[in-house]
């Protein structure tokens, strides 16, 4: 009898032992946050803590609302949770690419499906509290309140189930557990979760959804410059990195650099593009050759499908009435004159007045000249007002300065 039951005792023993042994099976739901301007994570929960798991395998579909006409945007996933799965899309299942341009479109909705596998296998411990497991950001503008879904079509089961996309519906894999590859360690009859109960799925019937305000800039520019185009005109030229649902760029002009904007010219933009996209528009006779000097502000406005704007930084550039040109002045010392060259753009029109002014200020001598001599003009200056010594040349057209020349006299 003894020995009954030291053998019913070891076999107790090693049965139990066998027990502790065995995996347990946590099952997954999900839930999507909204994390940023242009971000939604999903989260995932386990029914039961564990130890030295590992993502093996997850399809995630997220919706939003159907952007068309307008182009529905680009949406980009990655891994949050140190995992290490390489994600497809569904329309690009033959080359790993994260970014997804083509949803599929059903009732109103924009679907993306997206594929993850980890060949890896980074372990991990899970406890019952929730994670964030990826994240998703959208590249588009023109959604101020959008509800971006995380679903599950396959109305309770693995497969395709008849909505749009292949095999669209919210399953996640894990090892080290009883899985085997089908889904089990996603929570069928409860597949997401949220605050008080809500967002819980029976068949894939009710996603988990958030409110969002995909509200982001229409489009980048990079390298926005203004130059003079020669004496006269002005180039802008720009190129975009990203566009998005971009339906024109308006260039404006402005004499100060806060107010008084009016709209010059009017550029169609390539619409939506991920590549450089470059652009130039000429403003013509911006400058009239009569004013000294003339500063012009610029800037664009990109105009979106849905009349959303965004304004760019301001560019200035600076016009003269010599054009690129040096005025020069020689000899220099001088001893009874010195002779000028002053290469106005517009030398047939217009006066200039020349101030010989000493070291406290004063002018000593002055006269006024026709801007048709400029160009080669002698400056007498044998009078008993103008003794050795340093001077400063005013050259003043149409009442402004237009330069100022030292001048040193030595007789």
């Amino acid at each position: 009898m003894k020995k009954f039951s030291k053998f019913l005792f070891f076999v107790c023993l090693l049965l139990s032992q066998n027990l502790l042994a065995q995996p347990i099976n946590p099952s997954l739901r999900g839930t999507l946050l909204s994390t940023a301007i242009d971000k939604a994570t999903v989260y995932l929960k386990a029914s039961e803590a564990m130890n030295n798991a590992s993502f093996t395998s997850a399809t995630i579909c997220i919706s939003i609302p159907d952007q068309s006409p307008a182009a529905n945007p680009t949406i980009t996933i990655s891994n949050v949770h140190g995992n290490n799965l390489a994600w497809i899309t569904e329309f690009n299942v033959n080359a790993q690419t994260t970014g997804h341009n083509a949803p599929r479109l059903s009732g109103g909705r924009a679907y993306y499906t997206f594929f993850g596998n980890d060949a890896n296998a980074n372990l991990t411990n899970f406890t019952t509290a929730s994670f964030p497991f990826v994240e998703f950001t959208f590249n588009r503008t023109g959604i101020p309140d959008a509800q971006v879904q995380l679903v599950d079509l396959s109305a309770g089961s693995y497969g395709n189930g008849g909505g749009p996309g292949t095999n669209a519906f919210f399953f996640i894999d894990i090892t080290g557990t009883t899985g085997y590859g089908d889904g089990r360690n996603t929570n069928v009859a409860q597949m997401f979760f949220g605050t008080a109960g809500s967002f819980t799925n029976t068949g894939g019937s009710a996603p988990s959804s958030v409110q969002m305000q995909l509200v982001l800039t229409p489009t980048e520019i990079k390298d926005f410059n203004v130059s003079k185009q020669g004496n006269y005109d002005a180039s802008l030229t720009w190129a975009t990195v990203s566009e998005q649902n971009v339906s024109h760029f308006i260039l404006e002009r402005s004499s100060n650099s806060s107010s008084g904007w009016s709209k010059i010219g009017e550029v169609k933009a390539k619409g939506n593009s991920n590549t450089l996209t470059s652009y130039s528009f000429s403003d013509s006779r911006v400058y009239d050759g009569i004013s000294a000097t003339k500063t012009v502000f610029y800037r664009i406005r990109s105009v979106d499908f849905d009349s959303r704007e965004k304004i760019f930084p301001v560019r200035s550039i600076k016009f003269s009435a010599t054009g690129a040109k040096e005025i020069g002045l020689y000899p220099n010392p001088a001893r009874d004159g010195f002779t000028l060259t002053i290469p106005l753009v517009n030398p047939n029109q217009g006066k200039l007045r020349l101030n010989l002014v000493n070291r406290i200020g004063q002018v000593v001598h002055a006269r006024e000249i026709n801007a048709s001599v400029a160009s080669n003009y002698y400056y007498d200056i044998k009078t008993p007002g103008v003794i050795n010594g340093e001077y400063l040349l005013q050259i003043v057209y149409e009442g402004e300065v237009l330069d100022t020349k030292k001048v040193i006299v030595q007789r």
